[in-house]
């Protein structure tokens, strides 16, 4: 993962000798999230009758790592010393020790801090206390990244304290938080904890991070629940708090399954250790497996992010079984980048000068700093055209990604050849043109890559085309792709090509080794269902979380 952000900043690290271990000897990774309240509270809510009874709670539940909001400098030392088989990494969100923390310990026998860092809610995140949105509070957020030592495995913790009082402020930080961890390589966990000051399930600050981001809430995931239908803010006050408002989460996506989840309403002779209750998760690493279908994330993910950005890419390559594709352009100085459409009529704003001119009679330098994400979302803004070698550079880093690649016009060969070449991805390439006669040339250039085409049209048209392949071996060719379109009928998708002829379509493929990747335009969990009863395996999609979750609901055939 590449870090968020690069500070100068002196972190505070407190080492501490374990005698005993804290753990059983298992894998499971427990978690906890935990507003510990702030210093300012009289007798008997104070700071010095609490921590006993946080040490206590802390110690019951021994958990791996634990993110605590609104701890002062003073707290999180005395916290510290209170456990010692913890480290902490933090930074006042004021910077140095000034204002509340968003403090992250962790069990030093069981975690290795690999990577750390910090950055602020804001328009301005990398500035430190900055803050935007109408927000008086500075909010940020803490962030490492973990070994876990006793199974080899890494993982990413973030723990954060969202506005209390604005609105925008909640639903923009969670943006600010969706983008942020785009950048995380597919195939890490990621736990998000923390106090986010809106009911789970209740606000567009949830809806973002579960939708748009991806991550699963433990509390619905856990197959055992503690503290069913209580509230995990109390305000000290002593009483039944079952009202069901979580604004306290623990989320996480990614290969780790949440086992048991826990919200903690002790209380000590009715006083509580903080205003808030800890929520606990026990998680399970689970080991992806290979996808048993794939899908085409067609244009990146069009329907969810804008098309033919870094940002489209991330989004789709966190899919399990998607495969992002990206439209292959050069500008006038030789520069191939990521673009559809011939112009940027359709993504760039109106104050671009050259909108309607051809992208292939502009230069890189006219084009490189073009906004092509706020036409889709506010929360893309800065999105900007991608060069082909960054892509490239991206499926470096990560060797379990694979890209679909449409060329667009006359691109520059010698160039594409050169730079598959020193990246070494040319195996994990899939190359798509409208021509077989391309497809072949391509194929003969790329003996590692493989080929896609399609069909598209009327019944009749798509059949035609087929045939006139087959009679041709399907030569050049190793995936034939489908256009499927459907309608409903009394909630029932039918669609214009019956499953006879797609049976026999992808029978006469198979027969030769080859794929048959169908399009299907309008999809239902059952209308996936009947696609892959029919031996199908490979789809093509706008919007790969939307597809992947109708996929997830269908039983296999």
């Amino acid at each position: 993962m590449k870090p968020f952000i690069c500070l100068s900043l002196v972190y505070f690290f407190m080492a501490n000798p374990i005698h005993q271990p804290l753990h059983a000897a298992d894998s499971t990774l427990i978690v906890m999230t935990f507003n510990i309240k702030n210093r300012y509270q009289e007798p008997p809510n104070d700071w010095q009758s609490r921590l006993p009874k946080i040490k206590e709670v802390i110690e019951d539940h021994a958990p791996h790592v634990f993110g605590v909001q609104e701890a002062f400098y003073n707290q999180v030392k005395d916290l510290d010393e209170a456990l010692p088989g913890y480290e902490w990494i933090g930074l006042g969100r004021d910077g140095g020790s000034r204002n509340e923390f968003m403090a992250v310990y962790y069990d030093t026998q069981r975690l290795q801090p690999l990577e750390f860092d910090h950055f602020w809610l804001s328009d301005t995140p990398l500035t430190m206390a900055s803050a935007s949105w109408g927000n008086t509070n500075r909010r940020m957020v803490t962030w490492v990244k973990f070994r876990d030592k006793q199974v080899s495995r890494e993982f990413v913790f973030i723990n954060t304290h969202f506005d209390h009082r604005v609105e925008l402020a909640r639903v923009n930080s969670a943006f600010l938080i969706e983008k942020k961890t785009r950048d995380i390589e597919s195939g890490t966990p990621v736990i998000l904890v923390g106090d986010f000051n809106a009911q789970a399930g209740q606000h567009p600050a949830y809806d973002i991070l579960t939708k748009a981001a991806a991550f699963e809430d433990s509390w619905l995931k856990a197959s055992e629940r503690v503290g069913e239908g209580l509230d995990t803010f109390n305000g000290f006050r002593y009483g039944p708090h079952d009202g069901g408002r979580r604004i306290d989460w623990i989320l996480a996506r990614g290969p780790i399954k949440a086992q048991k989840a826990i919200i903690d309403n002790r209380d000590y002779d009715r006083l509580y250790p903080s205003d808030h209750f800890p929520v606990i998760a026990h998680y399970d690493y689970v080991k992806e497996p290979d996808p048993l279908f794939y899908f085409q994330a067609h244009r990146g993910a069009v329907d969810e992010a804008p098309e033919n950005t870094l940002a489209a890419l991330k989004h789709a390559w966190a899919i399990p079984g998607a495969i992002p594709e990206i439209d292959v352009r050069h500008t006038a100085d030789g520069v191939l980048v990521a673009l559809h459409d011939e112009t940027l009529e359709m993504t760039a704003p109106d104050s671009f000068a050259w909108k309607t001119k051809p992208v292939s009679q502009l230069t890189w330098n006219q084009i490189k700093n073009i906004d092509v994400g706020s036409h889709f979302d506010a929360s893309f803004k800065e999105e900007k055209i991608p060069r082909l070698e960054q892509v490239l550079q991206m499926m470096v880093k990560d060797p379990g990604r694979q890209l679909y690649i449409d060329l667009k016009g006359d691109v520059d060969s010698g160039m594409l050849e050169s730079m598959i070449a020193e990246t070494g991805v040319e195996s994990r390439l899939i190359f798509v043109h409208g021509e077989p006669d391309e497809l072949r040339r391509l194929k003969a250039k790329f003996l590692l890559s493989r080929t896609m085409t399609w069909l598209s049209g009327t019944e009749s048209e798509i059949k035609k085309q087929f045939e006139t392949l087959n009679e041709q071996a399907f030569a050049g060719i190793d995936q034939l792709q489908v256009h499927l379109h459907g309608h409903e009928e009394q909630g029932v998708v039918v669609y214009d090509i019956e499953s006879e002829w797609l049976k026999y379509a992808f029978t006469v493929l198979a027969e030769r080794g080859l794929v048959l990747q169908v399009r299907p335009f309008v999809f239902t969990p059952v209308s996936l269902a009947k696609l892959k009863s029919l031996g199908i395996r490979w789809f093509v999609t706008d919007a790969p979380h939307a597809f992947h979750g109708a996929l997830s609901e269908t039983a296999d055939p």
